[in-house]
């Protein structure tokens, strides 16, 4: 059996934005309509604490339009403890199989975060999930295997943040995930600030920087992926406040 493990980004709530890093899915690509079937998800859930699933997992069938094709599917995690989750990052392993490899393992990693920075957390009003609150998991649109068949699809929770610095789960990259993702934001806002510093604290002299869609070389970024992400982030939510809000909006972060 080969196992291939890609990247997805999820931010939840009022930011939904999903990257997959890697060229095992594609997401376009001719369905045959006439083909709908429902698959079950088989969920997997953390270790019990005190008798009690802490983050529980529940899914709906998963919706293929296509042998090959994963349309949707939407599960929910539930806050069972009595801490507010911050972030959570969930592992999704669609098993298919062709004539010539046999069974493939293609893993892909959810991630949700309400705290990838403090500037962010404000702009969309991102909430921690209370206990008995519920998260939702679910890809951001449709996912097709070229030239493999769908046999199974799975689902566990990887990691749990809660907001005391205490965290669950196996963590097979979730933290990982976490950090470098939040770091990247933090990076491009402090390179944003020095700009607008330099430039005399005028806002319209960062503006172009924000329609730039190359992350500057000066936070030595490298070849990582999460960074840059985060780095993404922070400047398209801060170029929506710009375009929604305007200067003075854009100024009021720009000056913390």
């Amino acid at each position: 059996m080969q196992s291939r493990i890609l990247i997805a980004v999820e931010l939840v709530a009022a930011l939904c934005l999903t990257v997959v890093v890697g060229t095992v899915f594609k997401t376009q690509g001719t369905q045959d309509t006439s083909f709908d079937k429902l698959m079950p998800i088989d969920a997997e859930q953390l270790p019990l604490e005190n008798r009690v699933i802490p983050v529980e997992v529940r899914c709906e069938n998963s919706h293929l339009t296509a042998p090959n094709r994963l349309e949707k599917f939407s599960c929910i995690a539930i806050n069972n403890t009595k801490k507010n989750i911050t972030a959570l990052s969930s592992v999704l392993t669609v098993i298919t199989e062709n004539s010539r490899d046999g069974e493939s393992r293609n893993v892909n990693l959810l991630y949700g975060d309400s705290y990838v920075h403090p500037d962010i957390r404000e702009a969309r009003h991102l909430k921690s999930t209370a206990p008995g609150e519920i998260r939702t998991i679910q890809p951001s649109g449709p996912t097709t295997f070229e030239d493999e068949v769908i046999v199974r699809i799975e689902l566990k929770i990887d990691y749990v943040e809660f907001d005391n610095s205490t965290s669950i789960g196996s963590n097979s990259k979730g933290a990982q995930v976490v950090r470098s993702i939040r770091e990247g934001a933090s990076r491009y806002k402090q390179w944003l600030v020095k700009k607008y510093v330099f430039n005399k604290r005028e806002v319209d002299t960062i503006v172009p920087l924000l329609q730039n869609s190359e992350i500057p070389p000066e936070l030595q970024i490298g070849d990582d992926k999460n960074l840059r992400e985060g780095a993404a982030i922070y400047r398209n939510l801060m170029r929506g406040v710009y375009e929604r809000q305007g200067n003075a909006e854009l100024k009021k972060f720009l000056d913390r």
